[in-house]
């Protein structure tokens, strides 16, 4: 199945899908502190023991977000330092002030369907790879509105 996605020319690049087969939150969360330091979980749509996502958002910054997780309200995204707002997120649906750095992250969960990762080799180095099949049935199956 292929497909045209128009995304608004102000973000076009709208977040990063990560099918994590093998992975826990905890793993996951691992990965994120050693890697962007600023995170927080934003959401999780599914239950942890079936096929589900976790969604993040990344700043360059440390932050604090209003609300609860989950919520389909917009969530206020402050500054930890200075308490100045620097946007807010609705979903996954992110705004933030011009000069602030960020991203939502999907980490796709036990969704692989069995497609266990593979390993490939390109120019001498080997790469653990998921498919993504199972990552993009669930998105499919969320069937809501892209922004």
């Amino acid at each position: 199945m292929q497909g045209t996605v128009v995304r608004k020319k102000e973000n076009p690049f709208h977040d990063m899908d990560f099918v994590a087969v093998g992975h826990t939150q905890q793993s996951v969360e691992k990965v994120l502190a050693d890697n962007f330091h600023n995170f927080i979980k934003t959401n999780q749509i599914g239950k942890s023991d079936e096929a589900h996502t976790l969604t993040y958002l990344i700043l360059d910054r440390p932050f604090n977000i209003t609300g609860e997780e989950g919520s389909h309200q917009p969530r206020t995204i402050t500054d930890a330092t200075t308490g100045e707002q620097l946007g807010w997120v609705q979903n996954s649906d992110l705004h933030l002030n011009n000069g602030v750095q960020g991203k939502m992250l999907d980490f796709f969960m036990n969704s692989d369907n069995g497609q266990r990762a593979v390993n490939i080799t390109v120019n001498g180095e080997t790469y653990k790879v998921a498919s993504a099949n199972g990552a993009m049935k669930a998105k499919i199956g969320y069937n809501r509105e892209k922004i």
